[in-house]
């Protein structure tokens, strides 16, 4: 109806008014809604509830953090306590076409459990996410987000792993309490001057002198006292005083048998490590880009991936800087063919398993025995009887996932005797050289893969090629990164640090 219109009087006369509105369009423009997106699913009748057995693909914890990461979004602990608070009213699935395989689930609203979302997520036969969308505000199709989502994917990945879903109990899964305590003993405890106790002195020591004891005025004299220091501030009083000079520190302190530098060297674990300690942060770090520790790590060595890099510097490199860029955890980069590598990555390691027959494993920071300057991530290993024989290293190439693979479209691979082979000249080859020398394996599995091709090539190690290659990262690490570990984390200007963090937090 046209606004303002007129709608009172007789009913012919009001026909007569909306009839010349509609001839002289005068009801305005019109604006269409698009149509909101909504998956195409199997008829509810299909559905099945999941079980133990139920012939689902196989969904890893690492392919729903490579979907969720993919949309700008990660598996946040809000999403884990839904699933374990069991939030899940239920939990089915459907066959679909081409060996993909539907999930439909109802999850209770965070703070209003008496409101629930529908959830669809359809897989593919791999255990990858290919669409989901949720009833919520933030659950639009068809790459849907949310911690409904999540808390969906996280059980099923959990079911996988564990054999076991959780979901809300019903009235008759739950033991009867009608025998059981109503409400817990609520009395306070008797306070121990109240004791009646038989024997004994109650003596309260009072260091105070006689004189000064039971004053009137006492408390009044102690705030203001306090008050009138000069040293009462908003923020805490260890805050007030500037950080002490840790370079006069270790100037003053140079006649010990372990300087001060050599102490922070050791502590950050690049001077020596252990067996143990080697494998304590391999375990702590798996999980890699999606683990804290990992990145806290990485910036204490160099990286299997900056070998190449580093080998290649030359005079007119800045080396200082990229030294002391190397001991700060970096921003995440949101480039296409990051995330392209990250989302097909689990998807490239599920081919390469299915063509090789190998049984791999997720890995975190390999940190070299030998140089624990040195440490690397491969993207999987491959044990038997739980020792690491070979490391397997994913690229999917973003300019070229739609093509098969060839000399063109794919730069540091190179056909030789009919075979493709692995550019000596790359940094990718100094990279899995680097994995094989940190893992301590003697055979490297390199996958590119394609929507179209897939190509797996063996790297075995090469020896004189690593020996090269460390007397570079040694050089490397004596005489500028050693330096740049020391500025970061000896020498921290505390004042500049804090104002960037304050500028920092300005600007976002």
């Amino acid at each position: 109806m046209k606004r303002g219109a007129k709608i009172d009087g007789r009913k012919q006369d009001l026909v007569e008014r909306l009839e010349a509105y509609a001839r002289n369009s005068n009801f305005g423009s019109t604006t269409t809604l698009e149509k909101e997106y909504a998956m195409t699913v199997p008829d509810s009748s299909l559905y099945k509830d999941i079980n133990l057995g139920s012939p689902i693909p196989i969904i890893t914890e690492r392919g729903v953090a490579a979907y969720l990461s993919h949309n700008g979004a990660k598996l946040t602990t809000i999403a884990k306590d839904m699933y374990k608070e069991r939030y899940l009213t239920h939990c089915r699935f459907a066959p679909g076409h081409s060996n993909n395989f539907f999930i439909k689930s109802k999850c209770q609203a965070q703070m209003k459990t008496q409101v629930n979302y529908i959830v669809d997520v359809e897989i593919d036969a791999d255990g990858l996410v290919s669409e989901a969308q949720c009833e919520c505000a933030a659950g639009m199709g068809p790459t849907a987000h949310c911690k409904h989502v999540s808390a969906v994917l996280h059980g099923l990945s959990v079911y996988v792993s564990e054999g076991g879903m959780k979901t809300l109990e019903t009235c008759t899964q739950t033991l009867q309490q009608f025998h059981a305590v109503k409400r817990a003993y609520g009395g306070s405890p008797v306070k121990a001057e109240k004791l009646k106790l038989p024997f004994g002195d109650m003596t309260v020591y009072d260091p105070r002198p006689v004189s000064g004891r039971e004053r009137v005025n006492y408390s009044s004299h102690f705030f203001n006292t306090w008050k009138a220091c000069p040293l009462v501030s908003e923020r805490p009083v260890s805050h007030l005083f500037q950080p002490v000079n840790m370079r006069a520190v270790a100037h003053d302190h140079d006649y010990c048998v372990e300087t001060v530098e050599d102490r922070c060297l050791k502590g950050l674990g690049v001077v020596s490590i252990s067996s143990d300690e080697q494998k304590r942060l391999e375990k702590v770090t798996r999980g890699q880009a999606g683990n804290a520790q990992w990145a806290t790590e990485r910036t204490r060595r160099l990286q299997s991936s900056n070998f190449g890099r580093v080998c290649k510097l030359t005079s007119r490199s800045d080396i200082t800087a990229l030294a002391k860029k190397w001991t700060y955890r970096q921003p995440t980069c949101n480039a296409p063919s990051i995330k392209h590598g990250q989302k097909y990555e689990f998807k490239a390691l599920h081919k390469f398993a299915a063509a090789t027959g190998k049984k791999i494993s997720a890995c975190g920071l390999y940190v070299c025995k030998t140089y624990p300057f040195l440490g690397a991530s491969p993207d999987a290993i491959i044990e038997e009887e739980g020792v690491s024989q070979s490391v397997v290293e994913v690229k999917c190439p973003f300019s070229a996932k739609d093509l098969p693979i060839s000399e063109n479209n794919v730069p540091y691979l190179e056909k030789k005797e009919g075979c493709y082979k692995l550019k000596k000249s790359h940094d990718y080859f100094y990279q899995v050289q680097g994995q094989m020398l940190c893992v301590g394996a003697q055979l490297a599995y390199f996958v590119v893969y394609t929507f179209k091709d897939l190509v797996i090539l063996e790297i075995p190690k090469d020896d004189d090629f690593i020996t090269s290659m460390v007397e570079k990262l040694q050089q490397f690490f004596d005489n500028h990164f050693k330096l740049a570990l020391l500025e970061t984390n000896l020498y921290r200007d505390f004042v500049a640090d804090e104002k960037a963090e304050a500028e920092q937090g300005e600007s976002e």
